[in-house]
């Protein structure tokens, strides 16, 4: 056990080295541990793409059929309200664009 201490307190200044190396074996472990999650995340992806098409296209087309009745409203607005008529004459000329 002297021989131990003997060797500790003569080579005390190793603990910096092999702390860095500690922290770069850390750091690769965590950046493998990514990569690992990626090709997961991409496997999960690639194996429920057509539920993610499926949820995809139905947000769609809610968002499409929203931007569609805003711009029907809008444009009743204009179409039924006699006051816009008179003050906007042009907004029903069909020989405008």
């Amino acid at each position: 056990m002297e021989s131990l201490f003997e060797f500790l307190s003569d080579k005390w200044w190793l603990v910096f080295p092999l702390a860095a190396f500690t922290g770069h074996w850390a750091n690769s472990w965590r950046k493998a541990s990514e990569r690992r999650h990626q090709r997961r995340m991409e496997l999960y992806k690639l194996r429920n793409q057509h539920l993610a098409a499926e949820q995809a296209s139905t947000a769609e087309v809610e968002a499409l059929m929203a931007t569609h009745d805003a711009t029907t409203r809008r444009w009743l607005d204009y179409e039924l309200d006699v006051g816009k008529l008179i003050d906007f004459p042009l907004m029903t000329d069909v020989r405008e664009p």
